[in-house]
């Protein structure tokens, strides 16, 4: 049974609304393409700086520090916001591992998949 956070919206209060309705359409049909708007809409919201181009438009193998500006204290915080929203610790040792975009995307799903 998944721990899920009662409500996720308490989490994401001040995002955008399309990630707030990406993270719930998520938690309530598994819809893949939600996860990954939730995702990017997450990390967007959460950088101390916008990039020039739209989190959304990088390559997976973006650098979440050097390509898109995240920095230590974002990087927390949104490891809390992602474990309360969908209910999937991220382990601190593969936390440390991540780099890229697609690491973090990889990391969500293994950790959504095996809360399961």
């Amino acid at each position: 049974m998944n721990k899920r956070a009662p409500n996720p919206e308490d989490s994401l209060r001040g995002f955008p609304p399309a990630t707030v309705a990406a993270c719930l359409a998520f938690r309530a049909h598994n819809d893949p393409v939600a996860l990954d708007t939730a995702i990017i809409g997450i990390i967007e919201h959460l950088l101390p700086k916008r990039p020039a181009q739209p989190v959304g438009s990088f390559p997976g193998s973006a650098l979440l520090v050097e390509d898109l500006g995240l920095d230590s204290f974002s990087m927390v915080e949104m490891t809390f916001i992602f474990e309360d929203v969908f209910g999937a610790p991220l382990a601190q040792e593969e936390l440390i591992k991540i780099r890229t975009l697609d690491d973090l995307r990889s990391l969500i799903q293994r950790s959504i998949s095996s809360n399961k």
